[in-house]
């Protein structure tokens, strides 16, 4: 899950693992996050600006939750090559 840090993504978390899911939200700081909220089943560290940082997050993964927002980022940080 992007943005499983934010309002939205804390509260689909927090929803998620209520109902028996595991989470693994996706984060920069994702070791802290598991730290502070270890029932949620894990976190990937990544960043939504480094493509690279993505490989991998989603195996074994039966759904991805794409519910980042990015309210202010340099132009130049959201392009990406595809």
């Amino acid at each position: 899950m992007t943005g499983g840090t934010g309002v939205v993504g804390k509260a689909a978390v927090t929803e998620l693992v209520r109902q028996g899911h595991t989470v693994r939200p996706l984060s920069r700081n994702a070791a802290e996050d598991v730290r502070r909220r270890p029932q949620g089943g894990g976190g990937w560290p990544a960043s939504v600006f480094d493509q690279n940082q993505f490989l991998g997050c989603a195996e074994r993964c039966d759904l991805v939750l794409h519910v980042v927002g990015v309210m202010e980022a340099p132009l130049r940080r959201l392009r990406t090559r595809v």
